[in-house]
Formats: C-alpha cells, structure tokens, sequence
C-alpha cells in the first residue's frame, strides 16, 4: 500500500511540476520547490519541509536523518510560526 501511494505522489507532483528528470522520473530539487512556492504558494521553507518528506518516502535518507539534519530550520520554522500566531492574535 505504502509502495502504491508513494508511486501515485511522487507521479502526481512530476506531472504537476513538468520534471521527471531524477531517478523514478522524479522533479528535481528547483523545479518542485519552484511549483510548491510558486503554485501551491508555500514558503521556502515550508517547500523545503515537503521536498524532504518526499525525498524521505522516496526513500533516500531515514526521517530521523532529515531531522537531524535539519535541526536548525525546524527551530527557526517554529520560532516563525510562533511569531505569526501571536501577530495574528494581536490583529484580532
């Protein structure tokens, strides 16, 4: 199942982004971040995060890999999502 639904995503974000040039005609690096940001309206860094989850899925790194190694971004993340929470408070 979990086979499946990774091949139906990594097809479905390929057909959205025009790119299959990575291995399992997988988009690259620039043009998924470049869709995510600039269709779906992501931030870079929330890009980022969904470029590593299919990197993980595709299974090229561990998750706790991704975490590990991408400690800093997802404290800096957070801070950033604390921050916008509390302006957004400040607006009501």
């Amino acid at each position: 199942m979990k086979k499946q639904f990774v091949k139906l995503l990594l097809k479905l974000v390929s057909d959205e982004t025009g790119c299959r040039i990575q291995y399992g005609n997988c988009s690259c690096n620039t043009c998924f971040h470049t869709w995510a940001e600039e269709t779906l309206g992501l931030s870079q860094n929330f890009a980022h995060l969904f470029w590593l989850l299919i990197l993980s899925l595709r299974g090229d790194c561990k998750e706790s890999e991704l975490i590990l190694g991408n400690e800093s971004m997802f404290v800096e993340l957070s801070q950033g999502i604390l921050k916008s929470k509390k302006k957004k408070s400040k607006i009501k």
